[in-house]
């Protein structure tokens, strides 16, 4: 098993080989040293073979029985596995890499945290994609961010400083000296979302950690971060979390 400059995992096994968890001791062992850091191997049908005690840990599963031979679909709501599912068949379809991604992902706790990810093809020596391996690493954002993300540093404060009432993205744009249209695309290419979905994903993140600290009504929460229809601050919480607000308070107070 070998990491390579072409951005890739190597394994010596021919293309009729399903891989097992065994392939990946080594790698599995280094990796639990790493409390903050997730590892997990899928093969070529997206399936998982094996991950470490941080994965673990994400996942609310106590061994790795729970977690062999699932898809993201087992653990995940709907929108948030649709969008791994998609980045799993660009990387073992077409060989292509993730790195260093910025996004917020929902820890064990159900509460929206930022996190670095990257994930790589598994190939063999004749360059067939046997599965893939991913690595999210868990980041404090006042201090472990890429240095890419400097550039965004202000305007990620702005949006969370104004979950109410959200600036706009030409705001977003100036404060950040682009043209709107550049801001777009630099913004997605870092945080792998469009800054209009990325001020969902905090207002939704706020959301989250009111409904589960707070006692606020629902319809209070939902003014709070932004939301004036609690129908709607229902249905887009259910879209990203897989459970309505009412259902998640109970769930994780």
């Amino acid at each position: 098993m070998t990491p390579t400059l072409s951005g890739c995992l190597v394994v010596e096994r021919d293309r009729s080989h399903r891989l097992q968890a065994e392939d990946f001791v080594q790698l599995e062992t280094v990796f639990n040293l790493l409390p903050k850091v997730i590892l997990y191997i899928k093969d070529n049908s997206r399936r998982w073979v094996t991950c470490n005690r941080a994965a673990l840990t994400l996942l609310r599963k106590r061994s790795h029985a729970e977690i062999v031979g699932a898809r993201e679909e087992d653990f995940f709501p709907e929108a948030v596995a649709q969008a791994i599912k998609e980045d799993d068949l660009r990387i073992l379809g077409h060989g292509e890499r993730i790195v260093d991604r910025v996004e917020l992902i929902a820890n064990e706790h159900g509460q929206l945290v930022w996190a670095s990810t990257s994930k790589l093809p598994i190939q063999n020596g004749a360059g067939d994609v046997l599965g893939l391996v991913g690595l999210t690493q868990l980041l404090d954002v006042n201090t472990e961010l890429p240095p890419r993300f400097e550039k965004f540093r202000d305007v990620i404060r702005k949006i969370e400083a104004a979950l109410e009432t959200p600036p706009t993205v030409p705001e977003l744009a100036a404060m950040a000296n682009m043209s709107e249209s550049h801001f777009r695309r630099s913004f997605k290419q870092v945080f792998g979302v469009a800054p209009q979905e990325f001020i969902l994903q905090q207002r939704l993140r706020q959301a989250a950690t009111l409904l589960t600290r707070t006692n606020r009504s629902i319809a209070q929460v939902a003014l709070t971060c932004g939301f004036g229809d609690q129908s709607h601050f229902s249905r887009q919480f259910r879209r990203f979390f897989g459970e309505s607000p009412r259902s998640y308070r109970l769930h994780w107070r």
